[in-house]
C-alpha cells in the first residue's frame, strides 16, 4: 500500500508537497505509536509507581511488531492499560490524575490501533491525542510527534 505525507511548502507553486513512502506498516506504525505513548508515560508513572499496565501495554506492541506474542496478548495488553486508566479516574480527578489518564490511555489506544486492523486509524488518532492531552505543553507533544514521525517515514 502507498501512504502519501503532504507538507507544507510555501515555495512551490501548490504549496503543498506529496511525498511517498512505503515503509509504513503494522511493526512501524506500532513502534511509532509506541514511541508517543512512552513520551508522555512519565505522567502515569509519577502517580503510579507500581501499576505498569501501561508500560506492560506499550511493551506488548514491541514485542507483537517482533513477532514475539499474539494479537490476543496485545489486546490483553490494552485491555488492562484502558483499566489503568479507569482505576485512576475512579480518584478525585485533577489535573495531574488527568495527565496520568491521559497517559494511560495512549498507551491502550496505540496497542489497540497495533492490534485492530479495521479500527485502527481511530485508535492511533486517539493515542496521539491522549498523548498529547497529558502533556502541560501540547505545542511540543505535537512537534514531538511530527518530528517522529518524519523520522519514522525517513523524510
Amino acid at each position: 500500500m502507498n501512504y502519501y505525507y503532504y507538507t507544507d511548502m510555501a515555495a512551490t507553486p501548490a504549496g503543498l508537497v506529496k511525498k511517498k513512502f512505503d515503509n509504513w506498516d503494522t511493526k512501524t506504525k506500532g513502534s511509532f505509536l509506541a514511541d508517543c505513548a512512552d513520551h508522555g508515560l512519565k505522567f502515569f508513572e509519577k502517580l503510579y509507581p507500581e501499576d505498569l499496565r501501561p508500560r506492560k501495554a506499550i511493551e506488548a506492541i514491541r514485542l507483537y511488531a517482533a513477532g514475539k506474542i499474539t494479537v490476543e496478548q496485545l489486546k490483553a495488553a490494552a485491555d488492562a492499560a484502558c483499566n489503568a486508566a479507569d482505576s485512576a479516574a475512579i480518584i478525585k480527578v485533577d489535573s495531574s490524575i488527568k495527565a496520568a489518564i491521559h497517559a494511560a490511555l495512549a498507551a491502550s489506544h496505540a496497542a489497540y490501533a497495533t492490534a485492530i486492523v479495521c479500527e485502527s486509524a481511530k485508535y492511533a488518532d486517539w493515542s496521539l491525542n491522549h498523548a498529547i492531552w497529558a502533556t502541560k505543553d501540547e505545542a511540543s507533544e505535537k512537534l514531538y510527534q511530527h518530528e517522529l514521525f518524519l523520522d519514522y517515514i525517513d523524510l
